[in-house]
């Protein structure tokens, strides 16, 4: 197969891709897709006026994202990556976290928000985590300044 037969075979609508990414994460200009993908916005409106989203874009879009490549470029498949199951004793967690992902994918200041808020409503688990961290300093402490 030509490289020219592959690229064609491999261009995927810009405009689509676009709204795709829009609808499922908080990106929604160009300059934010460019910070993410790590070029210059006017490659970002080039590659808009040839109609063309290249895969890698849609590749770092995915892995920031939790999305998958395929739907962002296509729209088939799933919109998100599938996880392994988790092995949890407390199925509500399994819910909890996949329900928070959503909600980071859409605004990634709401893991920030639901770690102030999870504290809050169990202090048990704050105290704990702070005793937890104090122990783990402590020994990390104590086996830096062992004397040989």
């Amino acid at each position: 197969m030509s490289s020219k037969k592959f690229r064609d075979e491999n261009r995927f609508s810009f405009n689509e891709c676009w709204e795709r990414i829009k609808s499922k994460t908080p990106i929604d200009n160009y300059s934010q897709l460019a910070e993410i993908i790590g070029i210059s916005k006017s490659n970002i409106t080039k590659r808009k006026d040839e109609d063309n989203f290249p895969i890698d874009w849609a590749f770092y879009v995915a892995r920031i994202y939790n999305l998958t490549t395929e739907w962002i470029l296509t729209g088939n498949d799933t919109n998100r990556r599938k996880e392994p199951a988790q092995n949890r004793k407390f199925n509500i967690l399994n819910d909890a976290e996949e329900w928070l992902t959503d909600e980071v994918g859409k605004n990634p200041k709401r893991e920030i928000w639901f770690e102030v808020e999870f504290e809050k409503a169990f202090e048990e688990f704050k105290k704990w985590k702070e005793e937890k961290e104090e122990s783990a300093a402590a020994e990390a402490y104590y086996s830096t300044n062992k004397v040989a």
